[in-house]
């Protein structure tokens, strides 16, 4: 996973303030909503060995695609959404979307 993707709040506040030293103007939910995606995505690709899905938002959800663009499957938060998830437990997010990645793409 790279290292660019805050995995918990301090990170977020550094690269929220990153952000902002660069001029650009991110709020912190902006940032972690980011950081859940990207995630998923590295997670996705770690499990299939490169770039072959796709994750997208879908409302408040998640969704991965493969490179046909057919659906493989959904990630949904635990609570209202993936921000207030993220705030209340960052670590046990990143084990779910880990676990996640893993069952989409059935390990291929």
């Amino acid at each position: 996973m790279s290292v660019d993707i805050p995995q918990n709040m301090d990170e977020v506040a550094m690269n929220l303030a990153r952000e902002n030293r660069a001029g650009h103007n991110y709020s912190e939910d902006e940032v972690i909503k980011k950081a859940v995606l990207e995630s998923l995505q590295a997670y996705t690709d770690e499990e299939t060995e490169g770039h072959y899905d796709t994750v997208a938002w879908d409302g408040e959800n998640m969704v991965v695609t493969d490179i046909m663009k057919a659906k493989m499957g959904q990630v949904e938060p635990v609570g209202a959404d993936f921000i207030e998830d993220f705030r209340k437990d960052a670590m046990g997010l990143m084990f779910k979307l880990e676990s996640a990645a893993a069952k989409i793409t059935h390990g291929r």
